[in-house]
């Protein structure tokens, strides 16, 4: 089956064999064989039986401009180097590895492999066990060109980075988990970020981050756009507002019982975020006040994401605050929003494109999704996802989005196999639907989808698994330009 997609699509330029259920290194032979001219190939989360199938894919003269090569192990990586001198981007990934007693990549691996990737510019390292200071140090001396580095790894240091960021002042992105300070070196990410002259997106894993590091960000004048905090600890908001001004994108989320409160938040909602385009806050407790004076403070807002959050309180005048940049609103696992907050909440959204809602309750306990879509028609919305909601039905999601395009389900109780059939027979826009529900029978759905004559300009289906599917569904919805999948 592989080889024949290959002769038939000829100028494919990467394959993403991830959960590949077959024989990887036949696979691999094959792709090998093929003459196409690769660009990217992912691998993740599986494992090469041996290296005779890297050789292969060296030895087609068309893959010598391979640039992305993800998840691989020690043992390939000498090879990979002498092969895939053009490689551009590189993933090695090692936890699963520990886990299933898969080979690592280790130091004396990278440090070959930095030694030979001259045209290397992004790598990620998730390796908690075999990778130290020394490949990354190696890393930077060796390629001059890296722009993007994430690492996650218990061994390496805040030495190892720091030097990272003083060897390669060209670092444009940088992701960083569980670094913890050397305590035989004085060199630290406080001290060296300020030579990353670059740098536009910065993000922290599970970190201890103070302030200090924030203030010299602003001293040396850096213009990041992308700040993420995911589970830091020891800054402030007093801290952000020194590099608030050219954000485009803030992520902070919280730590277990660590909530981000409403002084907090107001403080940094009244700072200069006048170019942010994206936020998203874990873990947060604000008023209604606050949230609404987020979106008259942010005028160039295009999404919201929100999880674990609450906001409470009375509203005011709730129409001067309209947002009309505002495209994306994801709010997930458990969100709290006060009632009078949720009842008036599409009209501050009048061109929002995207909603996603998850577990989402008032502070009296209404379902989220049921008290949005059971009001007027909401015409702009494109893309709506509803998970675990005990309120929302076919009807209500039919009437209120009448110009969805794709519409995701998950564990609706109401949604019965009648309410998805309305759904589909009502909103002829509708080009994606994907069902995750426990109150369907998908054989009858899909008999009815294809027998109806709907599978003819839906464009993709997925359900939870493929088995709840034939394969003579699956062959007729494809002949017919529909794509039936399952998870």
């Amino acid at each position: 089956m592989l080889s024949q997609l290959l002769k038939r699509f000829t100028q494919l330029k990467t394959i993403n064999l991830r959960g590949f259920p077959g024989d990887l290194d036949e696979a691999l032979g094959e792709i090998a064989c093929s003459g196409i001219c690769l660009e990217g190939l992912e691998l993740y989360g599986l494992r090469l039986a041996g290296s005779g199938t890297v050789i292969e894919l060296g030895s087609n003269p068309k893959m010598k401009n391979l640039k992305t090569l993800w998840d691989l192990d020690d043992d390939n990586l000498v090879k990979i180097a002498n092969l895939f001198p053009n490689l551009e981007e590189l993933r090695i990934m090692g936890v699963e590895r520990y886990r299933y007693e898969i080979p690592f990549a280790t130091d004396l691996g990278i440090k070959y492999l930095a030694s030979k990737l001259k045209f290397l510019r992004k790598i990620c390292i998730s390796d908690e066990y075999i990778i130290s200071d020394e490949s990354i140090i190696a890393l930077s001396e060796n390629c001059v060109l890296l722009t993007d580095v994430t690492v996650s790894n218990n061994r390496v240091t805040e030495h190892g980075i720091g030097l990272l960021l003083r060897n390669r002042p060209n670092l444009e992105a940088l992701s960083l988990s569980h670094i913890m300070r050397s305590s035989t070196s004085n060199i630290t990410i406080e001290n060296s970020i300020s030579h990353a002259k670059a740098l536009t997106s910065l993000t922290f894993f599970t970190m201890d981050i103070p302030d200090t590091i924030l203030m010299e960000i602003a001293k040396a004048k850096l213009r990041l756009k992308v700040l993420q905090l995911n589970t830091c600890w020891s800054f402030t908001v007093s801290g952000l507002l020194m590099v608030s001004s050219n954000l485009n994108k803030l992520e902070i989320y919280g730590g277990y019982d660590d909530y981000i409160l409403d002084a907090e938040m107001e403080l940094l909602v009244k700072g200069d975020l006048g170019n942010l385009t994206h936020i998203e806050l874990s873990s947060c407790k604000m008023t209604s006040s606050t949230f609404l004076l987020l979106l008259t403070n942010c005028p160039s807002l295009v999404e919201i994401k929100m999880s674990e959050s609450e906001v409470n309180g009375e509203v005011g005048n709730i129409l001067v605050c309209k947002n009309h940049s505002i495209r994306n609103i994801d709010l997930e696992y458990e969100c709290k929003f006060s009632d009078e907050l949720v009842k008036q909440f599409l009209l501050l959204f009048p061109n929002l494109n995207h909603l996603g809602l998850s577990s989402c309750q008032t502070f009296a306990g209404i379902d989220m999704a049921e008290l949005m879509l059971t009001g007027d028609e909401i015409n702009s919305l494109e893309v709506l996802r509803v998970y675990n909601s005990s309120g929302i039905d076919g009807e209500a999601i039919a009437r209120s989005c009448p110009r969805l395009t794709s519409l995701v389900i998950y564990n609706c109780e109401k949604l019965t196999i009648e309410g998805i059939k309305h759904i589909v027979e009502t909103i002829k826009t509708l080009r994606c639907l994907y069902i995750y529900n426990y109150y369907v029978y998908y054989g009858e759905l899909l008999d009815w989808i294809i027998s109806a004559g709907f599978v003819d300009y839906l464009k993709k289906i997925l359900l939870p698994t493929k088995r709840y599917f034939t394969e003579e569904q699956r062959d007729e919805c494809l002949r017919r330009g529909c794509f039936l999948t399952g998870r």
